[in-house]
């Protein structure tokens, strides 16, 4: 970490008038700009330091590990006084650095801090581990803010400071300050907003289709509503459970397994899969008809000759738009609503639905005239490493990415532009993985639009077919860090299904793409009539991937998901030849220098030994980067500040809260260590002796085995 003296107010006030608190140091009076007399807006609590990574992916707030800072006392007080003053406030910091993938000398992201429990549970510092990556990525900068789960002290949202042509922006914050209320007394809230387009919110909602072939009122403006039948099941409202449905759909029907399980499925969706606020589409024969359900399930004896005496179970309805032709819709939307089902879900359509609503819908010419041809997946692009989907597992620190990272380079040579990156984490979605309609700032500046946003799987996928149907195919590389840090079946979705490649690398089964995806593709290969309707993975696409070892991610991989991968298992010491003869440093009550990959070995040790540790916990060469670790002719680390800095948020860090955290007194026992600062403390006093007065026999252990 550094402080380089930067200033959330400096961004903020760009697009606010921005004011000091007269009596709280670091608290920040927002109000329009060019209004400084004007309303009080909203407050904010800033450090006033940028927070820099030089390595790994933790960033650590620098005023908290203080002591003598005052900062907590300051930062209660700001909140104490927006809690009496009745307005929001914030906790913003800036971060960048390389840790997050971004580019030091910029200020790009603010971090928005939300505590969830009160102050007095707040520990020495904090631990941001999910963060954007890849600046400048196509497709990664969006008009919202990206928002992450810490643990359960903090909340985090991440917000763009400038746009992707490298201006400063509200874009991406403007909506965060006017819609979440971050105060700690009670859990965040998320203000009541309507969108100036109302139907905007079908994409928050599911989206249903129903069949009505009996004579019926549904679009009757007196009592709009959708109904199905099984009337003879009487009022179902108090049937709570499937097994109970079932067991009352056999007190009045006779039906084979198959279909009774039909059946009771349609009956359940009806009655409980459908929410209020969800979106409905009524299918007639050559018409369709678009509506938002307003009520839960109700029971209604029919007495008017308008409806059929069997449709008795109803939902009420708000018509949106009417009597919409299938001849105005896409071959595949139209063939969706032609199931023999009752009522069935139809999700893959929403952004067709939403479009029709605005009046934007375009039928797709592609879909019903002249041939079109597929893809080219199987381009015999020459790949100087062959495996399309791997997986490199190992300790932390093992240099897993720094291997890909080199074979990266073999495969795609000069291509440097020819691949992705991103970060799994436990809220990482296939939405974001492979796509979705998403809000974005239309060219005006000023207003919202949906449109469909590219994941970092699909857009590897667009370039890598667009090079497949050139003369000259090229390798392209998706890379995943940290894979098992998500749901990884719920990311890949029906993804999955592609991952199975022949001896060729092509997909061995296809998937249909939906809607959305379809029309996307169609889109980005206009005028090369390129059939989608189905899609593979080309064998000029590759997949790679780190994750932790053993199963020790937050979501353990099914077999059936790994038995895809080719798995390769890096050593907690496979790679510790790249490090030596450098990583010496001069550290606390020490005449010699310390060198990092002995100090390492030694930490293993204990843990393994002393502690029954697992290697998936040890650290392996890489836990501090090379940049920490940049050394001179000597092997002298160039910058030791940087490495204890690096030594404390990295390393011990690791220990106290992960690694040893139900043994750290006895494992840090030369030392106070009831807190993490305390531990901090110690080392800038008495170095490896905060290990306890054995560590130092292991330590020189180490030295002599490495001499041997």
């Amino acid at each position: 970490m550094a402080n380089l003296g930067l200033k959330v107010s400096d961004v903020i006030s760009k697009f606010y008038d921005v004011r000091e608190d007269d009596n709280i140091r670091g608290m920040y009076e927002v109000r329009k700009k060019g209004d400084p007399n004007g309303d009080l807006l909203w407050y904010f609590f800033s450090s006033n330091n940028a927070t820099y990574h030089s390595s790994g992916n933790d960033c650590v707030i620098r005023d908290i590990n203080q002591s003598n800072s005052k900062y907590i006392d300051r930062l209660i007080a700001a909140f104490e006084k927006a809690k009496n003053k009745e307005k929001k406030i914030f906790w913003l910091v800036l971060v960048y650095g390389e840790g997050i993938g971004l580019v030091p000398q910029e200020m790009e992201w603010m971090a928005s801090v939300e505590t969830k429990v009160d102050f007095n549970s707040i520990t020495a510092s904090l631990r941001m581990t999910k963060y954007p990556k890849g600046k400048g990525i196509a497709g990664e900068w969006e008009p919202c803010c990206k928002r992450v789960d810490q643990d359960k002290y903090f909340n985090t949202t991440f917000m763009s400071c400038k746009d992707e042509e490298g201006e400063f922006t509200d874009a991406y914050m403007k909506d965060y300050f006017e819609l979440y209320d971050n105060r700690p007394y009670r859990d965040l809230i998320e203000v009541e907003y309507t969108p100036e387009n109302d139907n905007e919110d079908i994409f928050k909602h599911n989206l249903f289709g129903i069949h009505i072939t009996d004579k019926n009122d549904a679009l009757s403006e007196d009592n709009p509503h959708v109904c199905i039948g099984w009337s003879d099941m009487g009022d179902m409202s108090g049937i709570k459970t499937r097994e109970g449905l079932a067991a009352e759909f056999d007190k009045h029907y006779s039906k084979n397994a198959r279909g009774k399980g039909q059946d009771v499925g349609q009956l359940w969706r009806f009655l409980n899969d459908v929410k209020v606020g969800d979106y409905i589409i009524y299918a007639e024969s050559s018409v369709f008809h678009i509506g938002r359900i307003e009520s839960d399930y109700y029971y209604e004896e029919v007495s008017r000759d308008e409806q059929d005496p069997d449709y008795t179970n109803n939902r009420k309805v708000k018509w949106l738009k009417t009597n919409i032709s299938r001849k105005d819709i896409s071959e595949n939307f139209h063939k969706s609503l032609m199931t023999a089902m009752s009522i069935f879900s139809i999700n893959d359509y929403k952004s067709a639905v939403y479009e029709l609503l605005r009046g934007t819908y375009k039928k797709d010419e592609l879909s019903v005239e002249g041939e079109r041809m597929k893809p080219k997946y199987k381009t015999n692009v020459h790949a100087s490493i062959e495996d399309r989907n791997r997986i490199v597992f190992g300790a932390p620190g093992t240099g897993k990415s720094f291997l890909l990272n080199e074979d990266k380079d073999k495969l795609l040579g000069t291509d440097n532009d020819n691949y992705e990156r991103v970060t799994f984490h436990p809220d990482y979605t296939y939405s974001q993985f492979v796509g979705a309609y998403k809000p974005i700032m239309a060219a005006d500046g000023e207003s919202i639009k949906y449109s469909f946003v590219p994941g970092p799987f699909m857009r590897v996928f667009v370039k890598a077919i667009r090079s497949g149907l050139s003369d000259n195919p090229k390798p392209f590389l998706l890379l995943i860090e940290e894979i098992n840090r998500a749901k990884v079946a719920a990311v890949f979705g029906d993804v999955f299904q592609l991952l199975d490649r022949d001896s060729d690398g092509v997909s061995e089964y296809e998937i249909q793409t939906t809607e959305d995806i379809r029309r996307y593709l169609e889109k980005e290969f206009e005028g090369q009539s390129v059939d989608f309707d189905k899609i593979r993975i080309p064998d000029n696409m590759f997949i790679w991937a780190t994750m932790n070892s053993a199963d020790q991610g937050v979501y353990p991989m099914d077999t059936a998901f790994k038995r895809r991968w080719n798995f390769e298992y890096l050593g907690i010491d496979e790679k510790e030849k790249d490090i030596e003869n450098i990583g010496k440093v001069s550290i606390a009550k020490y005449d010699e220098p310390v060198v990092w990959n002995r100090l390492r070995k030694a930490i293993n040790n204990k843990m393994s030994r002393d502690f029954n540790i697992n290697e998936d916990k040890l650290m392996g060469p890489f836990f501090l980067s090379k940049k920490v670790l940049d050394s001179d002719e000597n092997g002298m680390i160039k910058d030791p500040d940087k490495f204890k800095d690096a030594f404390k948020s990295k390393v011990i860090m690791y220990l106290y809260e992960d690694a040893v955290k139900q043994s750290k007194r006895k494992f840090f026992d030369g030392c106070d260590s009831s807190k993490y600062s305390s531990v901090c403390e110690a080392f800038d006093v008495i170095g490896m002796n905060i290990f306890g007065a054995n560590f130092i026999s292991s330590y020189y252990e180490q030295k002599r085995d490495d001499a041997e």
